[in-house]
């Protein structure tokens, strides 16, 4: 539908939106253009002796007024409750507005391979002069809607992209407004598992929502020693010293690490995780020796339930519907395997996000109502020292520890001594409470090859891949895929051997070689 100087399908397009539009799904449409339209379907019937183009430049001036209030982080005049046509906005679903994540439509069309990655043919500010210039902005607009199916499609994952195949976003948060109650359409994965833990909170407590932000807070000073815990022990010298070291020394907001070097192994501890400090170098499984990486199931959810670790002003019924919580999802994943219904799947899913980001998350958000920064740390630094443990008793015993990172570890393992190993990890579970739930995932690796932590590429037995950092060929839509070609060029070579120089002047995709940086708004 055009509306402008030349032609007028204002009536037209009203009542189509009434007769033949049940919902709408676009990108940034809650808070942009379902604004619009909800201004024109409440003030057409004032224009009705104007013509196109006197009715368009009234719209243009309500657009303009949206993307400065926006500017300014003013509310904008129709809360979605008040829409009058349901909508879906796969911007919001995933979390695209995130200050972090934040992904234009145009990025996501660099990212996707677009076929026509295009910017507008006229500037808005000056107008369309011409009806050529008009069908040339009707194809613009054309292009973005093809690239927003697109984009809709992969997030109800109907697409060969391994990251996104078959994971039914839309759906999912049908099934949690069907079973919880929740108007949750157009609110991220985070979101979603918050809501599930204050609902949960409210109905046990029966207090309301505005309840939760007049709950008197007590801020208190705390050392890293206030959140060890009660179990934890060292026998080697070194690790004596570093906790005798730290644990007096306050918790701060500010960035607080410290170093702790055994041997050739450096792991640099911080308040919210550890890691090693590694450099470039490779590995591969033989007759003697085995790569294993173990890592912690569970772990934030299971050192929550252990330590009954709870925000301080929201009491111990706060830990029993979170631990009511981890149940639920144990009894999904279990109903999941006998009637393989994917509703079940989707509840598992939700429950992940409400033990994680919804509330643990949460914990460390100034504005949250489940704020708690001595809480939040009991976890992340209590966390800390059990690996340290288990890293102890490894060294110990004389285990090479490649890699280490917040939740789990990488040994370059003589097979002689695999029956150690286990019985170390077997130990260390029960001394920490992980025989329940938490206990260690393990998967072996043919080879393993790093340039840094952060970055590497390893390959399973079973021949899977495991890529991070640098190597990575395969990007959430947020990220930046640029010089691909140099990852996937990688990947070939460390899975097959293949020359690096030839697999790049073969590559026939054209996209795998483009860059992209996203301008600033000074950007000339």
């Amino acid at each position: 539908f055009s509306i402008g100087k030349w032609g007028n399908d204002l009536q037209e397009m009203l009542r189509f939106l009434k007769e033949d539009v049940t919902h709408e799904i676009g990108y940034n449409n809650v808070n942009f253009d379902a604004q619009v339209q909800q201004f024109i379907i409440e003030n057409n019937s004032k224009w009705l002796n104007l013509s196109g183009e006197e009715i368009a430049g009234i719209i243009y001036r309500y657009v303009q007024s949206i993307i400065d209030r926006q500017n300014e982080r003013k509310f904008l005049d129709y809360p979605e409750w008040k829409l009058s046509i349901p909508q879906c906005d796969i911007f919001l679903i995933n979390h695209w507005n995130n200050v972090n994540k934040f992904t234009s439509l145009k990025w996501l069309q660099f990212m996707l391979d677009w076929k026509d990655l295009r910017e507008m043919n006229v500037d808005h500010k000056i107008g369309i002069h011409s009806e050529e210039e008009l069908k040339e902005c009707i194809k613009y607009c054309f292009n973005d809607i093809d690239s927003t199916l697109e984009v809709y499609n992969i997030t109800k994952g109907n697409t060969d992209i391994e990251l996104f195949k078959g994971k039914d976003k839309i759906a999912l948060r049908y099934d949690v407004k069907n079973e919880f109650n929740i108007p949750c359409i157009n609110y991220n994965d985070v979101k979603i598992g918050e809501q599930i833990i204050q609902k949960g909170y409210l109905k046990s407590t029966g207090l309301t929502k505005n309840d939760l932000y007049t709950i008197p807070r007590e801020n208190v000073k705390f050392t890293f020693k206030d959140c060890f815990p009660g179990y934890y022990e060292f026998k080697i010298q070194q690790f004596k010293d570093f906790i005798d070291k730290i644990k007096d020394v306050q918790v701060k907001q500010d960035k607080q690490k410290f170093k702790l070097k055994i041997n050739d192994l450096t792991l640099v501890i911080a308040k919210g995780g550890l890691h090693s400090e590694d450099g470039a170098r490779s590995f591969k499984s033989n007759s003697e020796f085995i790569l294993r990486d173990a890592d912690i199931g569970s772990q934030y959810p299971n050192a929550i339930r252990k330590r009954r670790i709870f925000p301080r002003h929201l009491g111990e019924k706060w830990l029993d519907n979170y631990t009511g919580i981890i149940s639920r999802r144990l009894d999904a994943k279990a109903q999941y395997k006998i009637t393989k219904e994917k509703k079940y799947k989707a509840f598992d899913e939700v429950f992940k996000l409400a033990l994680n980001g919804g509330s643990y998350g949460k914990m460390g958000e100034k504005n949250n109502w489940q704020y708690d920064f001595f809480s939040m740390n009991k976890v992340t630094i209590g966390n800390q020292v059990e690996i340290l443990m288990l890293i102890e008793e490894l060294l110990i015993n004389n285990i090479y520890i490649i890699s280490v990172n917040t939740d789990g570890l990488l040994c370059y393992l003589e097979r002689d001594k695999e029956g150690i190993y286990n019985q170390i990890c077997k130990s260390w579970e029960v001394k920490v409470g992980n025989d329940v739930l938490g206990q260690l995932e393990f998967i072996d690796y043919k080879s393993f090859t790093q340039t840094s932590v952060n970055d590497y590429i390893a390959i399973k037995t079973d021949g899977e891949i495991k890529q991070k950092g640098d190597f990575t060929t395969e990007f959430e839509l947020h990220r930046n895929k640029s010089a691909r070609v140099v990852a996937l060029a990688m990947k070939e070579y460390y899975e097959y051997n293949y020359p690096i120089d030839r697999y790049i002047k073969e590559h026939k995709n054209i996209f795998d070689f483009c860059c992209a940086v996203r301008a600033k708004s000074d950007s000339s």
